[in-house]
């Protein structure tokens, strides 16, 4: 349903008229606030609009109450512990080398590998100094 441009220019003005006056509105009740707020001995609206503070969080824990969440989060870990244990394995070394499959490198070895490496990266800076 289509209205004709002199309804719709109408309806869009009352609509702007509306707006303005909730504007308006709102300009006066902040002023009464601030006003309230003032007599009230408090320093803004924002304070006077809002509910009374009151205390709230955690109340403390007496010490008995802590050690029997204490006992209760210790039973609580070590049954999750105890239920999430591997198999023991039968040796030391059967468990290294089931980790690595590979025997760890002597000394010697481990020397003589950065040697060739050294030498690997001299060659290399040799040819990149040439070319």
């Amino acid at each position: 349903m289509t209205f004709p441009a002199t309804v719709n220019s109408q309806i869009t003005d009352a609509i702007a008229a509306r707006q303005a006056q909730i504007m308006q509105l709102g300009r006066e009740i902040e002023a009464l606030q601030t006003a309230a707020s003032a007599l009230r001995g408090q320093k803004t609206a924002r304070g006077a609009a809002s509910t009374p503070k009151t205390k709230t969080g955690r109340r403390p824990m007496s010490a008995a109450a802590r050690k029997a969440v204490s006992a209760r989060m210790k039973a609580s870990w070590a049954k999750r512990k105890k239920a999430s244990k591997p198999t023991p394995k039968t040796s030391r070394q059967t468990q290294t080398k089931t980790k690595t499959r590979r025997k760890p490198w002597t000394a010697a070895e481990r020397l003589a590998i950065s040697k060739r490496m050294k030498a690997s990266w001299a060659k290399r800076k040799r040819a990149k100094r040439a070319g």
